[in-house]
């Protein structure tokens, strides 16, 4: 459109030269009086030219100062809706750091060390792009400045560092954000992202030991390395009420959880292997019990109420393979003695998972509790409290049979 109008301005020119002229010569053959001299016609048609000339060299710069608005505009608008494409990811990519974090990786000792590899991966796969190299050092200091105040902590730092980084206004996102060679040192974002690949490699170090509120007895004393090293790995599971502890008594020696739209306590469950020590935690800083794992067994229910039965290697079923109906009289029999809470009556209810075991040491009243406290239902048990907590059975074991079992799970 703009090419067309600059075409039609010469044109335009030379019609009204044209018409110019003609008006003139008419006159003047018309005329024969007429007063206009040569002169007078050459000056008319000078004037008419330069106006001419002037009026195309106007028009001309008009329309270029047009173009050039236009390619500025919608260069701005180009780059403005690069920014809020590159700031709408980098908030995505935050939100996908605090979720993931923050729901795997609440304030257990136990979990930390299995989250440490989830954060390494959050951090260089999304998140890194969109820090300078002082917000990724600040990120690499946060360990060792908070590891003695809980694992929460520690992921409010970091987390703390990106709301930060996302608060910063778009007119300033090309500056502080974008992380081009043109804004920002290369050299110091690339030893920067060095250092924090280095310190990740050792965080999980800072969780080997449990971590303790400040205030509390020194890390040193908490964290005293065993006497003795366990063969197996330890765990920590919550009785829900006491149906745990009657169905024990009634020589099901299975542990349950119910789960309700989430799976990561059954995921949890299903890594426990045979061979591996379980406490039951009844609340109240006590222990009821210590048991070693033969394997686990999950009902999973699904919207049509049908139930389907999972079960590790050596783990005998209790229903047929495939799907069945749980208001099938034989099935909810079956239910009725392995999912001891009775969830399957429940519609919200997605699964039981079950720490199929052998008993170990059982007492209802429980034995006190040593340690930090655990929370979550199922859990790594660290060895150093597994250590103490089987001190404390043991005080209260007579058995001589008992007693070689505890024996036999550390290494001599």
């Amino acid at each position: 459109m703009a090419d067309n109008k600059k075409k039609s301005y010469p044109l335009v020119v030379v019609a009204v030269f044209v018409i110019i002229l003609l008006f003139v010569a008419f006159y003047m053959m018309g005329n024969e009086n007429s007063w206009f001299s040569i002169k007078q016609i050459i000056g008319v048609i000078v004037a008419a030219a330069v106006s001419g000339v002037i009026t195309v060299l106007l028009l001309h710069q008009q329309d270029e100062t047009q173009k050039e608005m236009m390619l500025s505009q919608r260069e701005g608008e180009a780059a403005r809706d690069k920014d809020v494409k590159i700031y709408s990811n980098k908030i995505a990519a935050f939100s996908s750091f605090n979720k993931s974090v923050w729901i795997d990786g609440l304030d257990d000792a136990d979990r930390a060390v299995d989250n440490i590899e989830n954060i390494r991966k959050q951090l260089y796969s999304k998140v890194i792009l969109y820090l300078d190299a002082e917000e990724i050092r600040a990120v690499n200091a946060i360990i060792p400045k908070e590891r003695n105040s809980g694992f929460t902590r520690v992921l409010s730092g970091i987390i703390d560092i990106l709301n930060k980084n996302a608060q910063k206004n778009l007119s300033a996102k090309d500056k502080d954000d974008s992380q081009s060679e043109d804004n920002r040192n290369a050299e110091d974002y690339k030893t920067a992202c060095q250092e924090l690949w280095e310190s990740l490699s050792t965080w999980s170090s800072f969780f080997d030991r449990p971590l303790v509120n400040e205030g509390s007895e020194s890390v040193e004393e908490t964290a005293q390395v065993p006497s003795h090293s366990l063969k197996v790995k330890a765990w920590h599971f919550s009785e829900w009420d006491t149906s745990q502890l009657d169905s024990l008594e009634r020589g099901l020696n299975e542990l349950s959880l119910v789960e309700y739209g989430e799976y990561w306590r059954t995921k949890l469950v299903k890594e426990v292997q045979k061979g591996d020590l379980v406490f039951l935690f009844r609340g109240s800083k006590k222990y009821s019990g210590a048991f070693i794992a033969k394997g686990w067994r999950v009902f999973q229910y699904d919207d049509q109420r049908m139930v389907e039965e999972m079960v590790s290697d050596g783990i005998e079923r209790v229903l047929p393979e495939g799907k069945s109906a749980i208001k099938d009289p034989s099935v909810e029999a079956v239910l009725e003695k392995y999912d001891i809470f009775g969830s399957y009556k429940n519609d919200d209810s997605t699964s039981c998972a079950n720490v199929v075991c052998e008993r170990l040491c059982y007492i209802r009243e429980g034995v006190d509790n040593p340690n930090t406290t655990y929370r979550k239902t199922i859990s790594r048990y660290y060895e150093g409290y597994a250590v103490k907590l089987l001190e404390e059975f043991r005080k209260k074991e007579t058995s001589k049979e008992t007693l070689a079992k505890i024996d036999a799970l550390f290494i001599s």
